[in-house]
């Protein structure tokens, strides 16, 4: 037995995740939660479900996430092209103190979830050296960032076509 949330997007089933043991977490050990015998919603449109035991949950929504916005990795500074002036531009910042490139994610050029000499060294690397391109989305397209990491776009590159 499990329980599971989900969410239905443009008819597709995405986020399908077994909430069976954090649903149990908060049980007494003796009554798990092991099965649905009903839900519905209350006049306020609230949702409820119940188990076999008798117990009752409100169910609360997650909040919504913006989406990410889209931009290209490696290129720190947002001009639509990764060049020399993105490994540049990334070495004024931390060596120099001028302001942060504006889409951090996209400065972040080996994804490793922080800007820092690294990212200036891999962008020269790829683009001098033959050494490996900046993950997705990069360096020949754009999109959201698929790796989870504190860092974002503090505003979305104006770059054409990408957003």
């Amino acid at each position: 037995d499990w329980i599971a949330t989900l969410r239905v997007e443009g008819g597709e089933i995405t986020g399908l995740r077994d909430r069976t043991a954090e649903l149990n977490a908060a049980l007494d050990p003796e009554e798990p939660f092991t099965s649905i015998v009903a839900f519905g919603t209350d006049g306020r449109g609230e949702v409820y479900i119940a188990s076999i035991g008798g117990s009752l949950f409100r169910v609360v929504p997650a909040p919504e996430t913006p989406p990410s916005p889209a931009f290209t990795r490696g290129d720190a500074n947002s001009d639509g092209g990764l060049d020399i002036s993105d490994g540049v531009i990334t070495l004024i910042w931390l060596f120099l103190g001028s302001a942060p490139p504006p889409c951090l994610d996209a400065a972040d050029a080996d994804d490793s979830g922080v800007v820092e000499l690294a990212d200036a060294v891999f962008t020269f690397q790829y683009l001098f050296l033959g050494g490996a391109a900046p993950p997705a989305p990069g360096p020949a397209s754009c999109g959201a960032d698929p790796s989870p990491d504190e860092i974002d776009c503090a505003q979305p590159p104006p770059v054409p076509g990408c957003s």
